[in-house]
């Protein structure tokens, strides 16, 4: 049955990721019947339950999902089980992001022992985890850690809590991009970051496309709106909104360089932050 589900690899020249995903297809097809018996032994040890049909569904969108060394199935439904995810919460994790399973061995002890940083109820951080399960397959040391030892430099724990429960992906996002945002809403917006209810949500747009070009079309005009109203526009309903002309609002979108903007963040935003005290206190 998985074998009628699993997708041909492209034949066109790949990434070297892409290159890495084709081997674990092609060791999917390699599979004898002996050794999907021992996957299904491995989830039956742990007491891990998906539908043989879900499971196909799994291997059709993600056909490297069956092709990972026993090891690292093993590794992680022991891990999931431990950190008491329920059999549902299991297979949307694998619907949604089965490269979790395919990550490196350990990486999701070693992943969730980073997030131990983050205070709020394991429930509430399994319900996060697994509707954002890309989370779990990211480095801990080299993308999950050094975004929590920046938030926990400018927020206190509770604020931490705050930005993990509604803005989830600014944890694996780029580390200067979100010190970006943060920068231009408190320098230029003076944004209350604990008392706005658009924080920390507005972290989850784009700040070359979305929210600096607008901050600045909006101080131009004299036309303020609450970011609330403004973020969810198309370009052309926001131009009409604030009284700005197309042209000129694509303009501002051009004014300063991506590459430089960050440039501007690194060397500028660290200092400024820290010397907010009351950014330290919820």
């Amino acid at each position: 049955f998985f074998f009628l589900m699993i997708r041909r690899p492209p034949r066109s020249t790949q990434s070297r990721s892409s290159a890495a995903s084709d081997v674990y297809k092609r060791q999917v097809l390699e599979r004898t019947q002996q050794d999907f018996d021992k996957f299904f032994g491995i989830m039956k040890e742990y007491s891990v339950e998906i539908p043989q049909r879900t499971l196909a569904i799994i291997a059709s969108r993600h056909p490297f999902f069956l092709g990972a060394p026993f090891r690292y199935y093993e590794g992680a439904f022991k891990e999931f089980k431990r950190k008491g995810f329920s059999n549902e919460q299991i297979t949307e994790i694998l619907k949604r992001h089965a490269e979790v399973v395919t990550a490196a061995e350990g990486q999701i002890f070693a992943t969730w022992h980073v997030l131990n940083h983050i205070k709020i109820p394991i429930s509430e951080k399994r319900e996060i985890v697994t509707k954002h399960p890309r989370i779990l397959s990211q480095n801990p040391v080299d993308v999950l850690l050094p975004r929590i030892r920046m938030l926990k430099t400018y927020f206190d724990d509770r604020m931490l809590a705050v930005i993990f429960t509604k803005a989830p992906r600014v944890f694996i996002k780029s580390l200067p991009t979100t010190e970006s945002k943060l920068k231009y809403l408190m320098q230029r917006y003076k944004m209350d970051f604990f008392n706005d209810p658009i924080f920390p949500d507005i972290l989850n747009y784009n700040y070359a496309e979305t929210i600096r070009p607008r901050g600045e079309a909006m101080n131009r005009t004299t036309n303020i709106f609450p970011w609330r109203e403004v973020l969810n526009l198309t370009d052309e309903e926001f131009c009409q909104k604030v009284e700005i002309d197309i042209n000129e609002f694509m303009k501002i979108k051009a004014e300063i360089p991506w590459s430089k903007e960050l440039d501007i963040s690194n060397r500028f935003f660290s200092g400024a932050l820290r010397n907010h005290s009351k950014y330290t206190k919820y």
